[in-house]
């Protein structure tokens, strides 16, 4: 129920799960008729894309800089999925969920998580 959440954020490995820097937060376009797979690929192919301009400005500087995670999350394992919730997020989406969250965006907040490419 926060498609604003979709997305891949690369970060820069530390010692500890999922806490280092954040390099970029990749979010893909979501569209009224997407399905979970359409959102899924739009988000692999972008982060693909953006991937390649982090490779780029490595070369060129040979150090990144991310920005801390200034949040806490929740670090999501095989075993907190359930089918049960695909298929009620496939119902939603079936039933209009991307349509109504998009006409409705500011009902949504922003994570404003960090962006550091363009």
């Amino acid at each position: 129920m926060e498609p604003q959440y979709a997305g891949i954020t690369p970060h820069i490995i530390n010692e500890k799960i999922d806490a280092g820097a954040i390099l970029q937060h990749i979010r893909p376009e979501i569209k009224e008729r997407d399905s979970i797979h359409d959102v899924g690929c739009r988000a692999v192919k972008t982060a693909t894309e953006t991937a390649i301009k982090v490779l780029h400005r490595l070369e060129e500087k040979s150090k990144l800089e991310g920005q801390q995670q200034r949040i806490a999350g929740k670090l999501f394992l095989e075993k907190d999925f359930k089918l049960h919730h695909l298929r009620v997020t496939n119902i939603l989406i079936k039933n209009g969920f991307f349509k109504e969250s998009l006409d409705n965006r500011d009902l949504f907040k922003d994570p404003s998580l960090f962006s550091n490419v363009g």
